[in-house]
């Protein structure tokens, strides 16, 4: 298995609330295996210290990478995520 990803951030400096992201990927189960490849833009948006909402679009190889794949198919045109993520304590 090979595979590899690249995380950028940016905060915005007058909006620090606001973060800019991109994520490219690439993943291959074995030798013989097509790459699965996916590149990912978005903003997120820290609302407090328990809230963040992020807003994604994606664009992947899903219907010509390895099946099953680590990520849905995208379609020719990507598609967008929409994440909520709560901080809980336990």
């Amino acid at each position: 298995m090979y595979g590899w990803y690249l995380d950028i951030y940016y905060h915005l400096p007058k909006y620090e609330k606001f973060t800019l992201v991109a994520r490219l990927e690439a993943l291959t189960p074995g030798k013989d295996d097509p790459v699965g490849k996916q590149v990912t833009l978005g903003v997120r948006y820290t609302a407090d210290a328990h809230w963040i909402f992020s807003l994604h679009w994606r664009r992947n190889n899903g219907s010509s990478s390895y099946k099953p794949s680590w990520t849905p198919y995208a379609g020719r045109s990507g598609d967008f995520l929409f994440q909520v993520y709560r901080k809980f304590r336990f």
